[in-house]
């Protein structure tokens, strides 16, 4: 009798960890697999694993909750997160896709929690806060913007994406010194980053540099801007300016003259007219 006992205890385990062990997690690969091409029937998947887990499972509440990003459920992807008691304990990777396919949704404060919940020990951290950076950019959270890339100057880290958001947060913050010694910092390590996205602080750094009276920091920019193609109509606009400031009246007023006869209806260019006419 007591091994009778013994053995249909051991099959009441086996059963109990088979249903509670064994199967979700075979439902939470099936739903991995199945998570780009079907995310609805993943859904379903992760469902069935999460309630045979007794409601945690937090590996699959993550994966369940990029399956409602992909569904377009918002409240319901943001609610499943929610209910993961430590999501900085589950893989970065894995929050890091999270991350991906909220902000491809547009679901930029999912993406958010999905980056914070990234530890300062992982080796994705830094990766995570450049885009959180950036995702604070976009919101106009330009002080937020400042703080972390702050913590990573801390580091000693040489970060070009993350100095080109800080740039920008200055910028719109209206500290033009700093948005100056950025961008110029920026400027100087962005070999390997994009084409627009150098070409861009080029260009902001050439106006910034004007209205701070930096000649000298214009005229890099331009020449720089020279060497990599046509200018562009703002920035001959700009080139006109800086030829003003540096007492060149007689050229800038050619040029000026020049855009006006190309383009009457940009209001810059009228301005500009009209100040070196006076």
């Amino acid at each position: 009798m007591v091994w009778i006992a013994i053995g249909a205890l051991f099959v009441v385990a086996a059963g109990w960890i088979w249903f509670n062990v064994v199967e979700p997690r075979q439902l939470y690969r099936q739903a991995e697999r199945l998570i780009d091409r079907d995310p609805r029937q993943a859904a379903q998947l992760l469902e069935a694993a999460v309630n045979q887990s007794g409601g945690q499972y937090p590996e699959a509440q993550l994966l369940w909750s990029r399956a409602f990003v992909r569904m377009g459920q918002r409240q319901e992807a943001l609610g499943c997160f929610s209910l993961i008691p430590k999501p900085s304990e589950l893989s970065a990777v894995h929050l890091l896709a999270l991350a991906e396919d909220a902000r491809r949704a547009n679901e930029t404060l999912l993406a958010e929690l999905a980056l914070g919940a990234i530890p300062k020990i992982s080796e994705h951290y830094i990766d995570a806060c450049q885009q959180l950076m950036e995702l604070k950019s976009h919101e106009g959270r330009y002080q937020e913007v400042l703080a972390i890339g702050d913590e990573l100057a801390a580091r000693h880290l040489v970060l070009p994406k993350a100095v080109f958001f800080m740039a920008q947060a200055h910028e719109q913050l209206a500290d033009i010194p700093a948005a100056v010694s950025s961008y110029t910092d920026y400027l100087k390590v962005s070999d390997g980053e994009p084409f627009e996205r150098a070409n861009l602080a080029r260009r902001r750094l050439l106006r910034l540099a004007i209205q701070l009276g930096r000649p000298d920091v214009a005229r890099d920019c331009l020449a720089d801007l020279q060497g990599r193609g046509e200018l562009t109509e703002d920035d001959r606009l700009n080139q006109a300016k800086l030829l003003r400031l540096e007492g060149n009246l007689d050229a800038a007023w050619t040029l000026a003259q020049s855009l006006r006869e190309e383009d009457s209806a940009n209001p810059d260019v009228m301005d500009l007219h009209a100040l070196l006419a006076t």
